[in-house]
């Protein structure tokens, strides 16, 4: 079982970012990359929530934020970028 590293974040984040710019709706990219395998099940079912979040009409920044895996200075950073409009 792994955990969530800084590491796993970081390409989480970047793989999120790479679909956003090529036009996949957001709660879709959050939704292909919970599917994967590579994580324990806590961090499995914290990211399957990001979606789910996301369908009801939640910002990402909370999404991140309700999942308890991203720090508060990540969360900010996408929240700024959701305020600005620049989310990329």
């Amino acid at each position: 079982q792994r955990t969530w590293s800084r590491m796993d974040r970081a390409l989480y984040l970047r793989q999120l970012q790479v679909m956003f710019e090529a036009s996949i709706p957001l709660y879709r990219s959050a939704a292909v990359l919970a599917e994967g395998k590579e994580y324990g099940p806590l961090v499995s079912s914290k990211l399957r929530e990001v979606p789910r979040d996301l369908e009801r009409g939640r910002t990402l920044s909370k999404s991140l934020e309700r999942s308890g895996l991203f720090s508060p200075i990540i969360v900010s950073s996408v929240r700024l970028g959701e305020e600005s409009g620049k989310l990329d």
